[in-house]
């Protein structure tokens, strides 16, 4: 197969007409007048920057991946930043349990050791 033959599935650039004066210019209102001037100049201007149509075309393309892109992130990243917000949070408190129980049963090993030397001593002195 020639290379020729093969034809790109997004890439379609057409050609642009050239852009042509509304024949009515003079009869418009003011405003109507002043938008057609502007719809013929940014046509006069894409048409001396690609008459061929690519730089619409390569415009469209990119407009698409950044929305195919775009939106996606913009529905996924607020999910996984509060997902992961929400992660911290409950690691957070599963760390201040942790702490608190560490803490506990050494407030308990200082305690038995405590009770555990007031027998001893209360034990010895008996003997005595």
């Amino acid at each position: 197969m020639r290379n020729d033959t093969i034809k790109p599935v997004l890439w379609k650039p057409k050609s642009i007409e050239p852009p042509e004066v509304d024949r009515a210019l003079s009869k418009l209102s003011p405003i109507l007048r002043a938008a057609e001037v502007v719809r013929y100049s940014v046509l006069r201007i894409e048409h001396w920057l690609s008459p061929n149509g690519r730089l619409r075309e390569w415009i469209r393309l990119n407009i698409l991946a950044a929305l195919l892109v775009g939106i996606p992130a913009l529905i996924i990243v607020p999910i996984l930043t509060y997902l992961l917000g929400q992660f911290a949070t409950w690691m957070m408190f599963l760390a201040a349990a942790a702490k608190n129980l560490v803490v506990f049963v050494g407030y308990m090993l200082v305690a038995t050791a405590m009770i555990s030397a007031a027998v001893m001593i209360l034990r010895s002195r008996r003997n005595h």
